[in-house]
């Protein structure tokens, strides 16, 4: 991401060509997101393998909805950088959608396992 940060315009210039160089501020946001979708990879399975499909399913979609309200605006406001942004805001919304959801469902296995711990000592 640094390389495209400092070289981004001698690379696109010498590879595609000049006219698109605007494409340097939308493929950043799009590194950007997609440096945060491979820190929350985990999460995913880590979400299907404590039995909540459900709750995957619908972070995607609301995580999906909110892309696509917010994906004509932020182009209309940023022109193409806007799709970018909003390809960031969708992975930042579900990761930190999915991160919540585990994190309180991790709680909750926590709170069963000293009920249970509390019951096991006094038998």
């Amino acid at each position: 991401m640094g390389c495209i940060f400092l070289f981004g315009d001698f690379i696109i210039k010498h590879t595609v060509g000049m006219e698109f160089i605007e494409g340097k501020t939308v493929l950043l946001w799009y590194m950007m997101a997609i440096a945060i979708s491979v820190i929350s990879f985990p999460l995913q399975p880590a979400m299907l393998a404590q039995g909540h499909p459900k709750f995957s399913l619908y972070i995607h979609l609301l995580s999906t909805i909110v892309y696509f309200v917010s994906l004509i605006p932020l182009m209309n406001y940023f022109d193409i950088a806007g799709a970018g942004i909003s390809y960031f805001v969708y992975y930042a919304i579900w990761s930190l959608l999915m991160f919540l959801v585990i994190f309180k469902k991790l709680n909750s296995y926590q709170k069963y396992v000293n009920e249970s711990m509390v019951t096991y000592k006094s038998n």
